[in-house]
């Protein structure tokens, strides 16, 4: 009696296991970690995922942006999403207002394009990817990348060094001038 319930264990736990290998997973990384992007510029991000599905399905790619600015950290804004079959060969091409998507399904790997890069565009952005058909739902989380704005301060300090150098160049001009009317009446 005891070894029948000891069988039974074993077999339902070797069972478990050979479903756990037979299991359909996403992994999902999103590159950079973090951006420095110049304000009115384009940033680029890329989200690349590994799968095994045992069917064909149909898969979603969404992109979340977690915004910084005012401390407002649980605002989570779906700012892109398309669903496509798995069995897409083609590179696609999608444009949605200040968003540009590209990639390759197939393949693993989704970019996101932000045009036009403005204040209210920094925060943590996160790649989602998703199977919806068939079932089970599975879904996979990226981590984030930080999207950082930087203002264009490198040619606005040239400016005051350009007019000092103006100053510096007249003034030596003067001082010129000036030496030479100096040299010539003495």
């Amino acid at each position: 009696m005891h070894s029948r319930v000891l069988l039974v264990f074993l077999l339902s736990k070797v069972w478990k296991c050979l479903n756990l290998q037979h299991e359909d997973y996403f992994t999902i990384r999103q590159y950079p970690d973090t951006a420095y992007i110049k304000y009115g510029t384009s940033a680029f991000l890329a989200c690349m995922f590994d799968f095994r599905f045992l069917s064909h399905a149909d898969i979603e790619v969404y992109w979340n942006l977690k915004l910084l600015l005012l401390n407002d950290t649980r605002k989570k804004i779906t700012i892109y999403s398309s669903i496509l079959p798995l069995n897409t060969t083609d590179i696609f091409l999608e444009k949605a207002g200040k968003y540009r998507s590209a990639g390759n399904i197939q393949k693993g790997i989704v970019f996101l394009e932000v045009m036009n890069l403005q204040p209210q565009d920094t925060g943590a952005y996160t790649c989602k990817v998703a199977r919806l058909m068939p079932p089970p739902y599975l879904e996979g989380t990226s981590n984030e990348t930080y999207l950082w704005g930087i203002e264009d301060k490198l040619e606005a300090s040239f400016k005051p060094l350009e007019s000092y150098f103006v100053i510096c160049i007249g003034a030596l001009a003067v001082a010129t001038i000036v030496c030479t009317i100096i040299c010539v009446w003495a």
